[in-house]
């Protein structure tokens, strides 16, 4: 049995709380967070321990293993700390805010020799599963294009100040554009090389992004596209399209998967999910596990996670000096 306990214990902290209770071979053992009263809700609500210094839940000896699901510019700090302590990581996207904190992450992670595992959930999402195995059964060809177009309320009231500041890791793109950058290069398996993208902040007053267009081309030879908009007033939208040589394929986090051929669109049966966003973690948590277990490289290593994090500093500066970049 795995002592796993989660660092961070907020909004996504109970996502992964509650997929953990649900999770074999792992058992919730603690917590952290600062702010006492709400630590000791969290900790009360799954009955395990709360530490208010994350510090002092990584001492703790029934704990083999770290979620770390706290603000964007604390990864590198709480994950290098974790890894000296000798933890196995679980550590929730984006992976840090600069390739400098990618690179110490991974380092540390490889000199205590524990395992370090990215938290790209889009992976797990079952309709991601689903096209994952249409891409790679070759029923539509081989892949040409694809588009991921990711459309919500930006301001949601999990939203804290930190989201909206620019400097220390706030932005669309960084917290949720990734999802597609991810989901279409786990697809395409294989790494972008040059990107070229439009970000900006139109729906809010704040300086972090609400509105990306990026323009992707991989060493494969196909392109994909990624919409983000963040917006004050419209509809969701979590989609992406691939398009191969014999045919289409469409997957919607809530809608399930459909394959288009011969001018139509057909459901592919039970590839959506009621409670995807749960199952997703627990399927996530399941890869995590084994990898701990049986000391193999997870499925999604610190390498992957840097590389995702490249082409989003690559789309931030094609922004600003309005040009190609290569990665």
């Amino acid at each position: 049995m795995i002592g796993i306990g989660i660092i961070g214990a907020g909004y996504f902290g109970e996502f992964h709380a509650k997929a953990i209770l649900e999770t074999p071979g792992i058992e919730l053992i603690a917590a952290s967070r600062r702010n006492k009263k709400e630590l000791q809700e969290f900790s009360g609500k799954f009955n395990i321990i709360g530490y208010t210094d994350y510090r002092e839940l990584i001492k703790n000896p029934d704990i083999d293993a770290v979620v770390i699901a706290v603000p964007h510019q604390d990864h590198t700090r709480v994950s290098v700390d974790a890894a000296v302590a000798g933890k196995h990581i679980l550590l929730e996207k984006p992976m840090a805010t600069s390739i400098e904190d990618c690179d110490r992450i991974i380092a540390s992670a490889e000199k205590a020799g524990i395992c370090l595992m990215l938290g790209h959930s889009m992976q797990y999402i079952q309709s991601s599963t689903f096209l994952k195995e249409i891409v790679e059964s070759g029923e539509i060809g081989e892949i040409i294009n694809g588009t991921g177009t990711l459309a919500k309320k930006w301001m949601n009231p999990n939203r804290r100040d930190w989201h909206r500041d620019d400097p220390v890791g706030g932005g669309m793109l960084i917290t949720v554009g990734v999802h597609y950058i991810d989901l279409l290069t786990w697809l395409f398996k294989s790494k972008v090389s040059s990107v070229r993208a439009s970000i900006s902040t139109k729906f809010h007053e704040y300086s972090a992004d609400d509105s990306v267009m990026l323009f992707m081309e991989y060493e494969s030879g196909a392109c994909a596209t990624i919409i983000n908009t963040g917006y004050g007033n419209g509809g969701q939208i979590y989609n992406a399209t691939i398009t191969g040589t014999k045919g289409m394929a469409r997957a919607e986090v809530f809608g399930g998967v459909h394959i288009g051929k011969n001018n139509k669109w057909n459901y592919v049966p039970d590839s959506a999910s009621e409670d995807t966003d749960h199952e997703a973690l627990i399927r996530e948590l399941k890869d995590f596990a084994e990898a701990v277990e049986t000391n193999s490289p997870p499925p999604i290593t610190g390498e992957y996670g840097k590389h995702i994090m490249e082409i989003v500093f690559a789309a931030r500066e094609s922004s600003k000096l309005k040009k190609e970049i290569w990665i």
